[in-house]
């Protein structure tokens, strides 16, 4: 029984930072006129990924695993701040190809040198020891809830 009061305290804890961790990013980012949330930077970078030609929102939403419908209001809010485009394929005028504008290129790029200097803290702050320990621990947990939820 202790040992599984134990764990139980373990697993509050971990819930507890977690919840903590991502409170206090989503605070110091919300005021930022470039603020992406999780998914828009998630459909910005996918696009960016596919080139300039751009992608269907139906084959971003299959690279982001999430249902088509998903997608929808996300881009609705990339393009309503500027940040993609949408226009007809050269090839097929019926489907509509997503694309990034300059101005989206210009923020995403912003977006992930500010999260490359975010983890370069991190990394100095935990030393190369801990930091490669963390790395190990992540790309562990990672495995665990691919095979949980088999993606």
């Amino acid at each position: 029984e202790k040992v599984q009061d134990q764990t139980e305290k373990l697993v509050e804890d971990l819930i507890i930072n977690f919840s903590d961790m991502r409170r206090q990013h989503m605070s110091r980012h919300a005021s930022r006129e470039q603020c992406l949330w999780e998914g828009e930077r998630a459909v910005m970078f996918c696009v960016h990924s596919a080139g300039p030609a751009g992608m269907r929102a139906t084959d971003i939403a299959q690279a982001l695993n999430v249902a088509a419908p998903t997608i929808t209001p996300v881009l609705n809010r990339l393009q309503a701040k500027g940040f993609v485009s949408r226009g007809n394929d050269e090839r097929d005028r019926r489907i509509i190809m997503v694309s990034l504008t300059k101005h989206g290129e210009e923020v995403l790029h912003q977006c992930m040198e500010h999260h490359r200097g975010e983890v370069r803290g991190l990394v100095d702050y935990l030393g190369e020891q801990e930091a490669q320990n963390l790395l190990r621990i992540m790309e562990k947990v990672k495995d665990y809830y691919s095979r949980v939820y088999k993606r």
